[in-house]
Protein backbone atom coordinates (compact mmCIF):
# COMPACT_ATOMS: atom_id res chain seq x y z
CA UNK A 1 0.00 0.00 0.00
CA UNK A 2 2.81 2.32 0.95
CA UNK A 3 4.71 1.45 -2.26
CA UNK A 4 1.62 2.24 -4.36
CA UNK A 5 1.32 5.60 -2.58
CA UNK A 6 5.00 6.36 -3.24
CA UNK A 7 4.59 5.39 -6.89
CA UNK A 8 1.66 7.79 -7.13
CA UNK A 9 3.78 10.59 -5.66
CA UNK A 10 6.64 9.79 -8.05
CA UNK A 11 4.24 9.74 -11.01
CA UNK A 12 2.76 13.10 -10.04
CA UNK A 13 6.23 14.49 -9.46
CA UNK A 14 7.46 13.37 -12.89
CA UNK A 15 4.34 14.80 -14.50
CA UNK A 16 4.83 18.14 -12.76
CA UNK A 17 8.51 18.14 -13.73
CA UNK A 18 7.61 17.44 -17.37
CA UNK A 19 5.05 20.26 -17.37
CA UNK A 20 7.55 22.71 -15.87
CA UNK A 21 10.24 21.64 -18.34
CA UNK A 22 7.84 22.04 -21.28
CA UNK A 23 6.75 25.46 -20.01
CA UNK A 24 10.35 26.61 -19.66
CA UNK A 25 11.15 25.30 -23.17
CA UNK A 26 8.16 27.12 -24.68
CA UNK A 27 9.04 30.30 -22.77
CA UNK A 28 12.64 30.09 -24.01
CA UNK A 29 11.46 29.61 -27.62
CA UNK A 30 9.17 32.63 -27.43
CA UNK A 31 11.78 34.80 -25.70
CA UNK A 32 14.53 33.79 -28.10
CA UNK A 33 12.34 33.56 -31.19
CA UNK A 34 14.30 36.24 -33.02
CA UNK A 35 17.55 34.37 -32.33
CA UNK A 36 16.07 31.09 -33.58
CA UNK A 37 14.56 32.80 -36.61
CA UNK A 38 17.89 34.44 -37.44
CA UNK A 39 19.63 31.09 -37.05
CA UNK A 40 17.28 29.37 -39.49
CA UNK A 41 17.53 32.36 -41.84
CA UNK A 42 21.32 32.01 -41.81
CA UNK A 43 21.10 28.26 -42.49
CA UNK A 44 18.63 28.89 -45.32
CA UNK A 45 20.92 31.52 -46.84
CA UNK A 46 23.88 29.13 -46.76
CA UNK A 47 21.85 26.29 -48.28
CA UNK A 48 20.10 28.46 -50.89
CA UNK A 49 22.08 26.99 -53.84
CA UNK A 50 21.10 23.50 -52.64
CA UNK A 51 17.45 24.58 -52.35
CA UNK A 52 17.56 26.04 -55.88
CA UNK A 53 19.12 22.83 -57.17
CA UNK A 54 16.52 20.55 -55.58
CA UNK A 55 13.68 22.80 -56.76
CA UNK A 56 14.94 22.83 -60.35
CA UNK A 57 15.53 19.07 -60.25
CA UNK A 58 11.98 18.57 -58.99
CA UNK A 59 10.53 20.64 -61.83
CA UNK A 60 12.68 19.07 -64.55
CA UNK A 61 12.47 15.47 -63.29
CA UNK A 62 9.59 14.54 -65.69
CA UNK A 63 11.61 15.73 -68.71
CA UNK A 64 14.72 13.92 -67.43
CA UNK A 65 12.84 10.67 -66.76
CA UNK A 66 11.16 10.57 -70.18
CA UNK A 67 14.36 11.42 -72.03
CA UNK A 68 16.42 8.90 -70.06
CA UNK A 69 13.89 6.08 -70.51
CA UNK A 70 13.48 6.69 -74.24
CA UNK A 71 17.19 7.03 -75.01
CA UNK A 72 18.31 4.07 -72.88
CA UNK A 73 15.76 1.78 -74.59
CA UNK A 74 16.81 3.04 -78.03
CA UNK A 75 20.52 2.47 -77.32
CA UNK A 76 19.90 -1.00 -75.87
CA UNK A 77 17.96 -1.99 -78.99
CA UNK A 78 21.13 -1.19 -80.93
CA UNK A 79 22.89 -4.00 -79.04
CA UNK A 80 24.76 -1.57 -76.78
CA UNK A 81 25.61 -2.75 -73.28
CA UNK A 82 23.02 -1.73 -70.69
CA UNK A 83 25.54 0.07 -68.48
CA UNK A 84 26.98 2.04 -71.41
CA UNK A 85 23.49 2.85 -72.75
CA UNK A 86 22.35 4.15 -69.34
CA UNK A 87 25.50 6.27 -68.97
CA UNK A 88 25.04 7.93 -72.35
CA UNK A 89 21.30 8.40 -71.71
CA UNK A 90 22.05 10.07 -68.35
CA UNK A 91 24.52 12.46 -69.97
CA UNK A 92 22.15 13.53 -72.75
CA UNK A 93 19.15 13.78 -70.40
CA UNK A 94 21.06 16.00 -67.98
CA UNK A 95 22.45 18.12 -70.85
CA UNK A 96 18.93 18.57 -72.28
CA UNK A 97 17.53 19.68 -68.89
CA UNK A 98 20.33 22.25 -68.46
CA UNK A 99 19.81 23.61 -72.00
CA UNK A 100 16.04 23.88 -71.52
CA UNK A 101 16.44 25.60 -68.15
CA UNK A 102 19.02 28.13 -69.37
CA UNK A 103 17.04 28.80 -72.56
CA UNK A 104 13.88 29.59 -70.58
CA UNK A 105 15.63 31.81 -68.01
CA UNK A 106 17.83 33.68 -70.50
CA UNK A 107 14.95 34.04 -72.96
CA UNK A 108 12.63 35.49 -70.34
CA UNK A 109 15.21 37.99 -69.11
CA UNK A 110 16.25 38.95 -72.65
CA UNK A 111 12.63 39.61 -73.62
CA UNK A 112 11.33 41.08 -70.39
CA UNK A 113 14.02 43.48 -69.12
CA UNK A 114 14.29 45.69 -72.26
CA UNK A 115 10.50 45.67 -72.61
CA UNK A 116 10.09 46.57 -68.94
CA UNK A 117 12.50 49.52 -69.17
CA UNK A 118 10.90 50.76 -72.38
CA UNK A 119 7.39 50.38 -70.96
CA UNK A 120 8.22 52.36 -67.81
CA UNK A 121 9.74 55.18 -69.88
CA UNK A 122 6.74 55.24 -72.22
CA UNK A 123 4.29 55.19 -69.33
CA UNK A 124 5.75 58.33 -67.77
CA UNK A 125 5.87 60.15 -71.09
CA UNK A 126 2.32 59.04 -71.96
CA UNK A 127 0.72 60.06 -68.66
CA UNK A 128 -0.44 63.56 -69.78
CA UNK A 129 -1.78 62.28 -73.11
CA UNK A 130 -3.44 59.34 -71.40
CA UNK A 131 -5.08 61.57 -68.83
CA UNK A 132 -6.47 63.79 -71.58
CA UNK A 133 -7.84 60.81 -73.52
CA UNK A 134 -9.58 59.49 -70.41
CA UNK A 135 -11.02 62.97 -69.76
CA UNK A 136 -12.37 63.19 -73.34
CA UNK A 137 -13.84 59.71 -73.02
CA UNK A 138 -15.69 60.68 -69.82
CA UNK A 139 -16.98 63.88 -71.44
CA UNK A 140 -18.45 61.94 -74.37
CA UNK A 141 -19.92 59.29 -72.10
CA UNK A 142 -21.63 61.79 -69.77
CA UNK A 143 -22.44 64.52 -72.31
CA UNK A 144 -26.21 64.09 -71.78
CA UNK A 145 -25.92 64.45 -67.99
CA UNK A 146 -24.10 67.74 -67.34
CA UNK A 147 -24.50 67.66 -63.54
CA UNK A 148 -23.02 64.19 -63.22
CA UNK A 149 -20.39 65.09 -65.82
CA UNK A 150 -19.18 68.05 -63.76
CA UNK A 151 -18.86 65.98 -60.56
CA UNK A 152 -17.14 63.03 -62.28
CA UNK A 153 -14.71 65.26 -64.18
CA UNK A 154 -13.88 67.22 -61.04
CA UNK A 155 -13.10 64.02 -59.16
CA UNK A 156 -11.11 62.63 -62.08
CA UNK A 157 -9.11 65.85 -62.48
CA UNK A 158 -8.21 65.77 -58.78
CA UNK A 159 -7.03 62.15 -59.09
CA UNK A 160 -5.13 62.91 -62.33
CA UNK A 161 -3.49 65.92 -60.72
CA UNK A 162 -2.40 63.83 -57.73
CA UNK A 163 -0.91 61.15 -60.01
CA UNK A 164 0.90 63.71 -62.14
CA UNK A 165 2.31 65.46 -59.05
CA UNK A 166 3.49 62.12 -57.70
CA UNK A 167 5.07 61.09 -61.02
CA UNK A 168 6.78 64.39 -61.78
CA UNK A 169 7.23 65.69 -58.25
CA UNK A 170 8.33 62.54 -56.44
CA UNK A 171 9.53 59.92 -58.90
CA UNK A 172 11.34 61.91 -61.56
CA UNK A 173 13.39 64.17 -59.19
CA UNK A 174 14.44 61.11 -57.21
CA UNK A 175 15.76 59.18 -60.18
CA UNK A 176 19.32 59.95 -59.08
CA UNK A 177 18.69 58.52 -55.64
CA UNK A 178 17.19 55.46 -57.27
CA UNK A 179 20.29 55.07 -59.38
CA UNK A 180 22.46 55.24 -56.26
CA UNK A 181 20.73 52.12 -54.99
CA UNK A 182 21.46 50.21 -58.19
CA UNK A 183 24.79 49.00 -56.79
CA UNK A 184 22.96 47.31 -53.93
CA UNK A 185 20.57 45.74 -56.40
CA UNK A 186 23.45 44.63 -58.59
CA UNK A 187 25.07 42.88 -55.64
CA UNK A 188 21.80 41.06 -54.93
CA UNK A 189 21.51 40.11 -58.59
CA UNK A 190 25.08 38.77 -58.59
CA UNK A 191 24.40 36.79 -55.43
CA UNK A 192 21.26 35.33 -57.03
CA UNK A 193 23.24 34.52 -60.18
CA UNK A 194 25.89 32.75 -58.09
CA UNK A 195 23.26 30.71 -56.24
CA UNK A 196 21.48 29.93 -59.49
CA UNK A 197 24.62 28.70 -61.28
CA UNK A 198 25.63 26.54 -58.31
CA UNK A 199 22.01 25.35 -58.17
CA UNK A 200 22.25 24.21 -61.81
CA UNK A 201 25.29 22.08 -60.88
CA UNK A 202 23.42 20.69 -57.86
CA UNK A 203 20.42 19.98 -60.10
CA UNK A 204 22.59 17.93 -62.47
CA UNK A 205 23.88 15.81 -59.58
CA UNK A 206 20.43 15.38 -58.00
CA UNK A 207 18.83 14.27 -61.28
CA UNK A 208 21.45 11.55 -61.67
CA UNK A 209 21.52 10.30 -58.07
CA UNK A 210 17.86 10.78 -57.11
CA UNK A 211 17.36 7.01 -57.08
CA UNK A 212 20.30 6.58 -54.69
CA UNK A 213 19.09 9.44 -52.46
CA UNK A 214 15.61 7.90 -52.32
CA UNK A 215 17.06 4.49 -51.39
CA UNK A 216 19.25 6.01 -48.65
CA UNK A 217 16.26 7.88 -47.14
CA UNK A 218 14.20 4.67 -47.10
CA UNK A 219 17.10 2.83 -45.48
CA UNK A 220 17.27 5.44 -42.68
CA UNK A 221 13.47 5.40 -42.17
CA UNK A 222 13.33 1.60 -41.83
CA UNK A 223 16.27 1.67 -39.40
CA UNK A 224 14.55 4.22 -37.10
CA UNK A 225 10.88 3.17 -37.24
CA UNK A 226 8.79 -0.02 -37.04
CA UNK A 227 8.16 -1.56 -40.45
CA UNK A 228 4.44 -0.71 -40.43
CA UNK A 229 5.07 2.95 -39.55
CA UNK A 230 7.87 3.15 -42.12
CA UNK A 231 5.58 1.74 -44.83
CA UNK A 232 2.92 4.35 -43.99
CA UNK A 233 5.48 7.17 -44.05
CA UNK A 234 6.90 6.09 -47.41
CA UNK A 235 3.40 5.77 -48.87
CA UNK A 236 2.49 9.28 -47.68
CA UNK A 237 5.81 10.65 -48.99
CA UNK A 238 5.05 9.14 -52.38
CA UNK A 239 1.61 10.78 -52.33
CA UNK A 240 3.12 14.16 -51.36
CA UNK A 241 5.60 13.96 -54.25
CA UNK A 242 2.87 12.97 -56.70
CA UNK A 243 0.49 15.77 -55.65
CA UNK A 244 3.15 18.50 -55.69
CA UNK A 245 4.64 17.28 -58.97
CA UNK A 246 1.32 17.03 -60.80
CA UNK A 247 -0.02 20.32 -59.45
CA UNK A 248 3.03 22.56 -59.78
CA UNK A 249 4.28 21.20 -63.13
CA UNK A 250 0.71 21.21 -64.47
CA UNK A 251 0.16 24.77 -63.24
CA UNK A 252 3.38 25.92 -64.92
CA UNK A 253 2.29 24.39 -68.24
CA UNK A 254 -1.18 25.90 -67.85
CA UNK A 255 0.25 29.36 -67.07
CA UNK A 256 2.68 29.20 -70.01
CA UNK A 257 -0.21 28.43 -72.37
CA UNK A 258 -2.30 31.26 -70.91
CA UNK A 259 0.60 33.70 -71.32
CA UNK A 260 1.07 32.61 -74.96
CA UNK A 261 -2.66 32.93 -75.69
CA UNK A 262 -2.68 36.37 -74.06
CA UNK A 263 0.23 37.41 -76.31
CA UNK A 264 -1.58 36.16 -79.46
CA UNK A 265 -4.91 37.82 -78.57
CA UNK A 266 -3.29 41.14 -77.63
CA UNK A 267 -1.38 41.08 -80.94
CA UNK A 268 -4.64 40.52 -82.84
CA UNK A 269 -6.29 43.41 -80.95
CA UNK A 270 -3.21 45.65 -81.49
CA UNK A 271 -2.92 46.52 -77.79
CA UNK A 272 0.10 48.20 -76.19
CA UNK A 273 2.78 46.58 -73.99
CA UNK A 274 1.98 43.12 -75.38
CA UNK A 275 5.07 41.25 -74.18
CA UNK A 276 5.19 42.85 -70.73
CA UNK A 277 1.51 42.22 -69.96
CA UNK A 278 1.51 38.69 -71.44
CA UNK A 279 4.45 37.62 -69.27
CA UNK A 280 2.89 39.26 -66.22
CA UNK A 281 -0.47 37.55 -66.82
CA UNK A 282 1.22 34.18 -67.38
CA UNK A 283 3.39 34.43 -64.25
CA UNK A 284 0.57 35.56 -61.93
CA UNK A 285 -1.67 32.81 -63.31
CA UNK A 286 0.51 30.34 -61.36
CA UNK A 287 -1.24 31.59 -58.19
CA UNK A 288 -4.57 29.72 -57.90
CA UNK A 289 -7.85 31.66 -57.59
CA UNK A 290 -6.34 35.15 -57.03
CA UNK A 291 -3.73 34.96 -59.82
CA UNK A 292 -6.01 36.17 -62.65
CA UNK A 293 -7.03 39.23 -60.60
CA UNK A 294 -3.44 40.00 -59.60
CA UNK A 295 -2.41 39.90 -63.25
CA UNK A 296 -5.43 41.65 -64.78
CA UNK A 297 -5.87 44.70 -62.53
CA UNK A 298 -2.38 46.30 -62.86
CA UNK A 299 -2.30 45.44 -66.57
CA UNK A 300 -5.68 47.09 -67.10
CA UNK A 301 -4.47 50.21 -65.26
CA UNK A 302 -1.39 50.40 -67.52
CA UNK A 303 -3.61 50.27 -70.61
CA UNK A 304 -6.03 52.77 -69.09
CA UNK A 305 -3.26 55.36 -69.12
CA UNK A 306 -2.84 54.73 -72.86
CA UNK A 307 -6.50 54.41 -73.89
CA UNK A 308 -9.77 53.62 -72.08
CA UNK A 309 -10.93 51.66 -75.14
CA UNK A 310 -7.83 49.44 -75.06
CA UNK A 311 -8.38 48.91 -71.34
CA UNK A 312 -11.97 47.79 -71.98
CA UNK A 313 -10.89 45.47 -74.80
CA UNK A 314 -8.22 43.96 -72.55
CA UNK A 315 -10.67 43.36 -69.68
CA UNK A 316 -13.14 41.60 -71.99
CA UNK A 317 -10.30 39.54 -73.48
CA UNK A 318 -8.85 38.55 -70.10
CA UNK A 319 -12.30 37.63 -68.76
CA UNK A 320 -12.89 35.30 -71.73
CA UNK A 321 -9.35 33.88 -71.40
CA UNK A 322 -9.78 33.12 -67.70
CA UNK A 323 -13.16 31.48 -68.35
CA UNK A 324 -11.46 29.25 -70.90
CA UNK A 325 -8.67 28.49 -68.42
CA UNK A 326 -10.98 27.76 -65.50
CA UNK A 327 -13.50 25.62 -67.36
CA UNK A 328 -11.53 23.97 -70.18
CA UNK A 329 -7.72 24.25 -70.07
CA UNK A 330 -7.14 24.04 -66.29
CA UNK A 331 -9.29 20.91 -65.67
CA UNK A 332 -7.80 19.28 -68.81
CA UNK A 333 -4.21 19.74 -67.60
CA UNK A 334 -4.58 19.54 -63.81
CA UNK A 335 -7.59 17.21 -63.55
CA UNK A 336 -8.51 16.30 -59.97
CA UNK A 337 -4.94 16.32 -58.66
CA UNK A 338 -5.89 17.53 -55.17
CA UNK A 339 -9.49 16.45 -54.60
CA UNK A 340 -10.25 19.65 -52.65
CA UNK A 341 -13.51 21.55 -52.89
CA UNK A 342 -13.57 25.20 -53.94
CA UNK A 343 -14.01 26.34 -50.32
CA UNK A 344 -10.89 24.51 -49.10
CA UNK A 345 -8.90 25.84 -52.08
CA UNK A 346 -9.86 29.40 -51.10
CA UNK A 347 -9.17 28.69 -47.41
CA UNK A 348 -5.74 27.21 -48.10
CA UNK A 349 -4.69 30.13 -50.32
CA UNK A 350 -5.75 32.72 -47.74
CA UNK A 351 -4.13 30.82 -44.85
CA UNK A 352 -0.78 29.90 -46.41
CA UNK A 353 -0.66 33.19 -48.31
CA UNK A 354 -0.94 34.99 -44.98
CA UNK A 355 1.90 32.87 -43.56
CA UNK A 356 4.38 32.84 -46.46
CA UNK A 357 3.17 35.44 -48.97
CA UNK A 358 3.31 34.68 -52.69
CA UNK A 359 5.23 31.42 -52.19
CA UNK A 360 2.57 30.30 -49.72
CA UNK A 361 -0.20 31.06 -52.21
CA UNK A 362 1.55 28.96 -54.89
CA UNK A 363 2.10 25.88 -52.69
CA UNK A 364 -1.10 26.32 -50.65
CA UNK A 365 -3.36 23.93 -52.57
CA UNK A 366 -1.04 20.86 -52.71
CA UNK A 367 0.11 21.46 -49.12
CA UNK A 368 -3.44 21.60 -47.79
CA UNK A 369 -4.38 18.59 -49.94
CA UNK A 370 -1.70 16.56 -48.11
CA UNK A 371 -2.91 17.80 -44.69
CA UNK A 372 -6.52 17.09 -45.67
CA UNK A 373 -5.64 13.53 -46.66
CA UNK A 374 -3.67 12.87 -43.45
CA UNK A 375 -6.48 14.20 -41.22
CA UNK A 376 -9.06 12.25 -43.23
CA UNK A 377 -7.14 8.98 -42.92
CA UNK A 378 -6.64 9.49 -39.17
CA UNK A 379 -10.34 10.26 -38.63
CA UNK A 380 -11.45 7.27 -40.72
CA UNK A 381 -9.04 4.96 -38.87
CA UNK A 382 -10.42 6.00 -35.47
CA UNK A 383 -14.01 5.66 -36.68
CA UNK A 384 -13.34 2.13 -37.98
CA UNK A 385 -11.87 1.15 -34.61
CA UNK A 386 -15.17 2.24 -33.04
CA UNK A 387 -17.09 0.32 -35.73
CA UNK A 388 -18.63 3.53 -37.05
CA UNK A 389 -19.16 4.60 -40.64
CA UNK A 390 -16.48 6.72 -42.27
CA UNK A 391 -18.76 7.88 -45.10
CA UNK A 392 -19.63 11.58 -44.74
CA UNK A 393 -23.10 11.01 -46.20
CA UNK A 394 -24.05 8.93 -43.13
CA UNK A 395 -23.62 11.98 -40.89
CA UNK A 396 -26.01 14.25 -42.77
CA UNK A 397 -28.86 15.39 -40.48
CA UNK A 398 -27.47 13.17 -37.71
CA UNK A 399 -28.80 13.87 -34.22
CA UNK A 400 -26.94 11.15 -32.29
CA UNK A 401 -25.70 7.57 -32.40
CA UNK A 402 -27.21 4.95 -30.12
CA UNK A 403 -24.42 3.60 -27.92
CA UNK A 404 -26.09 0.22 -27.46
CA UNK A 405 -26.85 -0.84 -31.03
CA UNK A 406 -24.93 1.79 -33.04
CA UNK A 407 -28.09 3.08 -34.75
CA UNK A 408 -27.81 6.44 -36.53
CA UNK A 409 -30.69 8.59 -35.28
CA UNK A 410 -31.73 11.39 -37.63
CA UNK A 411 -33.20 14.72 -36.56
CA UNK A 412 -36.62 13.71 -37.92
CA UNK A 413 -36.54 10.47 -35.91
CA UNK A 414 -35.54 12.36 -32.75
CA UNK A 415 -38.64 14.56 -33.04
Amino acid sequence: MKNEKNRSYVSWGLTALAVVAASLAISFIFNKFSVIRNFFAMITKILMPIIYGFLMAFLLAPLYNRTFTGMSRKFQKGKMKAKTACGIARFFSTFLCIIVLLAVVVGLFAMLIPQLIESIKNMFTAIPEGMNSVSEFLKQLLSKQPDLEGKVLETYNNVASTISKWAYGQVMPNVNSFLENISHGVMKALNFLKNFLIGVIVMAYVLNIKGTLSAQCKKIIYSLMPVRRANDLIEESRYVKEVFSQFIVGKLIDSAIIGLLCFILMSILHLKYILLISVFVGVTNIIPFFGPFIGAIPSAFILLVVSPLQCLEFLIMIFALQQFDGNVLGPKILGQTTGLSSFWVLFSILFFGGLWGIVGMIIAVPTFAVIYRLVGRHVNSRLMKKHLSFHTEDYWDLAQINEENGEYIRKEQEK
